[in-house]
């Protein structure tokens, strides 16, 4: 009877703190591994990716902030809209995240933006095309696989970020709009998360 009352737990419960952050940082180290690779096989330039790295803060504000704002206020307004567990995933991010303070999750966020850019668009979009960055990008994702809503939202923001790439030619852009998003939805699910418990 006492589990029935419950709320659902999340499958992660049981890895700790540490075990959660070493798993994210050899995933992201497995990431930023494969781009030096593919880029060392695809590109004559160890440092071909700053040719598509501008500092230029009109296309960063205007094209990177203006989709990642975009996305971001589709994901809330969503959230309000539809069934929550809709919206959930498998419970990863929320175990990932729960503990950590706003410059922990800024650091982690700032790394994951650079090394999936880095690899999704500075390498994959530039080398093999828009579409099967966008294919690649979802598949890695494979835990909102089974979440046809979350897989949706996830194949627009890949559409959304690898446009911004095409039309700008500059992956601060979407690093940048990358950033943002991960950012704010970690920072309101953490929020939303509070208020339910509180």
């Amino acid at each position: 009877m006492q589990e029935e009352s419950n709320p659902k737990k999340n499958r992660y419960d049981g890895l700790s703190e540490h075990d959660l952050n070493k798993s994210l940082l050899y995933s992201q180290l497995f990431l930023l591994m494969l781009a030096f690779i593919f880029s060392r096989i695809f590109f004559s330039e160890w440092f071909f990716v700053f040719s598509v790295l501008h500092w230029d803060f009109y296309e960063i504000l205007v094209y990177g902030g203006g989709s990642a704002f975009l996305i971001v206020g589709i994901q809330i307004a969503l959230s309000k809209c539809v069934p929550r567990y809709w919206m959930e995933d498998d419970g990863l991010n929320e175990r990932l995240f729960q503990n950590k303070g706003m410059i922990e999750i800024f650091c982690w966020v700032v790394c994951i933006a650079v090394i999936e850019e880095f690899l999704f668009r500075g390498v994959i979009q530039t080398q093999f095309g828009f579409w099967t960055a966008v294919c690649i990008f979802s598949i890695v994702h494979v835990r909102y696989l089974k979440k046809w809503l979350l897989l949706l939202i996830l194949i627009g923001v890949s559409i959304l970020l690898g446009g911004v790439f095409e039309i700008t030619e500059n992956l601060a852009t979407t690093i940048f709009s990358h950033f943002i998003v991960d950012f704010f939805l970690i920072l309101y699910a953490k929020k939303e998360s509070y208020a339910r418990e509180g």
